[in-house]
């Protein structure tokens, strides 16, 4: 850490590994996007952070993933692609970078998270983006039942049931468990009338997108 300090004094923790990838980058004649692919078929790459108790120094040689926050920038991006915020038309060819600095909601969502000087890599979570996350404009946004994409996205005629596990694919890329299926359900069977139900969704996907689950990388 950070992934591009090279330094003499901070060695590779597997350097047969590293000089294994520098040697297939240049044969396939820096083909970034083939060592994209490479990378992410590696069992290394695809392991859980679920696992049994693991000793600190097989932790350090891949044996199981290690929990980690997102940065700043993968948070919001998350968030945006979860709820499918903004335009539904997307940004001209090669020019979504420039689309993503003129977004000023982007914007103000990363000050919030700014990195402290000489930590640019690092993101320290804490009280005030805890507050930003659950107050702030951006989730309230996304979770609202007038203004969520994702929500305004639901067919009418989804059952509730369909709806809760929608939710939860585009937030968590998994269905609900027999509990949070139920809980949510009676969460939305208690909901009087067809705005409130509405209304109850936001919180449910507020609450998801708010969730420990959501907002680390694991």
């Amino acid at each position: 850490e950070p992934v591009d300090d090279m330094r003499p004094d901070n060695p590779p923790v597997c350097p047969e590994v590293l000089d294994e990838l520098t040697h297939y980058f240049l044969d396939s004649d820096f083909d970034v996007k083939n060592l994209y692919q490479t990378l992410v078929s590696t069992n290394a790459y695809q392991l859980s952070s679920r696992s049994e108790e693991v000793e600190s120094a097989r932790r350090a040689c891949f044996a199981q993933m290690n929990i980690k926050s997102f940065t700043a920038e993968q948070l919001y991006d998350c968030i945006a692609t979860a709820t499918r915020m903004g335009s539904s038309q997307p940004a001209p060819n090669g020019q979504e970078g420039i689309a993503r600095l003129a977004n000023t909601s982007r914007s103000a969502f990363l000050e919030q998270f700014r990195a402290p000087p000489g930590q640019p890599t690092d993101y320290h979570a804490g009280i005030p983006q805890a507050l930003t996350l659950m107050n702030g404009g951006l989730v309230n946004n996304a979770s609202n039942a007038s203004t969520s994409g994702l929500l305004n996205s639901l067919p009418p005629f989804f059952s509730d049931k369909q709806r809760v596990e929608t939710l939860f694919l585009a937030t968590l890329s998994r269905k609900p468990t027999d509990a949070e299926r139920s809980a949510m359900l009676d969460c939305l069977n208690a909901a009087d009338g067809k705005k409130k139900k509405f209304e109850t969704l936001g919180d449910i996907l507020w609450a998801l997108l708010n969730s420990a689950e959501f907002t680390l990388n694991h």
